[in-house]
């Protein structure tokens, strides 16, 4: 199945996740003033992390729109279609606002983001749990804020675990294996009685293995 959060025809997600309003409703500065299409701020960058991190171990091929993994932002048609911004090229400082207004944002290649993206693309190849594997949700805590799901084939399993709140939690998991280690730090956790005990920071999510 096609997982896709972005395409030509909506807003880029950078800009959808940066404003509040409902999805492609007026997601243009000519159907609401306040619309924002300035560069998003550093929460919203992280929030597409934890997205991507979804997007990535959830069922379904993940769809990338070109220029999401460079950073790129931009309100609805035509704004999702501008320029890709390639890193051997230098941009000038985007300051015209279609409204009269001005805007002062460098616009540059992201590299931090295109790692990211790079390394999820890079785990998923890896792990056929998260291509073809069965999925079960682990933890589900709405008053936490707390999300968990195993994948799971031929006794590989991959676990997502995402903590959406503002303060750290603790996070119990019933788990498959004795160990798993962290994909992303490879940091090791030790199940005891099926289960293992991990500590998630604020707006941040772990992808955990068996390592079979």
């Amino acid at each position: 199945m096609m997982n896709l959060v972005s395409s030509h025809d909506v807003p880029r997600v950078s800009t959808s996740l940066y404003n509040k309003n409902k999805y492609k409703y007026y997601s243009t500065p000519f159907g609401d003033s306040t619309y924002r299409i300035n560069k998003p701020d550093a929460a919203t960058y992280q929030t597409l992390r934890l997205l991507l991190m979804h997007q990535f171990t959830y069922i379904g091929a993940p769809h990338i729109w070109a220029g999401e993994e460079m950073g790129m932002w931009g309100a609805d048609d035509p704004s999702t279609r501008k320029p890709l911004i390639w890193p051997d090229y230098t941009f000038e400082t985007e300051r015209a606002h279609p409204l009269g207004g001005e805007l002062n944002d460098p616009v540059k290649f992201d590299a931090e983001l295109f790692t990211c993206y790079q390394k999820l693309a890079q785990i998923r190849k890896a792990h056929q749990s998260l291509r073809q594997g069965s999925i079960d949700f682990v933890v589900a805590d709405d008053s936490n804020n707390v999300l968990a799901y195993s994948r799971q084939h031929e006794g590989q399993e991959v676990i997502a675990v995402f903590n959406l709140g503002e303060t750290t939690k603790q996070v119990s998991i019933t788990v498959k294996s004795n160990q798993y280690s962290d994909l992303f730090s490879g940091d090791n956790y030790q199940a005891a009685a099926n289960n293992i005990q991990i500590s998630l920071a604020p707006r941040s999510a772990m992808i955990l293995s068996n390592g079979q």
